[in-house]
């Protein structure tokens, strides 16, 4: 029932010049990115990485939580030090599936390799 909500709230702020409609859309986006940090966060966290290790997320998911990843990949970027958030298909360190707010995801996590400098 969530999900269905969702959906109908975001096709109703696409087809709308309603600002209140297109704020709503927007936080529930918002609501989505934020949830995905908490996933990446924990599998960070899971994987064993250091807190300054730099990653590379590659995600699959349905189009409704494709597209506010897209809307806010530079929030998710920043706040889980991703150096890229690919969609599509991949293996990381570590992979897991997901319900984002009533939304299946695959997550994968990998570790950026640190350059050495002597």
């Amino acid at each position: 029932m969530k999900c269905c909500a969702l959906r109908a709230l975001n096709a109703a702020a696409a087809d709308s010049d309603d600002p209140q409609a297109v704020a709503r859309a927007w936080l529930v986006d918002e609501g989505f990115a934020r949830e995905m940090i908490n996933k990446i966060q924990f599998m960070r966290k899971e994987a064993g990485f250091d807190v300054v290790d730099r990653i590379n997320v590659t995600y699959e998911a349905g189009d409704r939580l494709k597209a506010a990843v897209e809307r806010f990949a530079s929030r998710v970027a920043a706040e889980t030090l991703a150096a890229s958030i690919t969609e599509g298909a991949g293996a990381g360190e570590l992979e897991r599936e997901w319900d984002v707010n009533g939304e299946w995801a695959r997550i994968a996590v990998e570790r950026v390799e640190r350059s050495s400098s002597g």
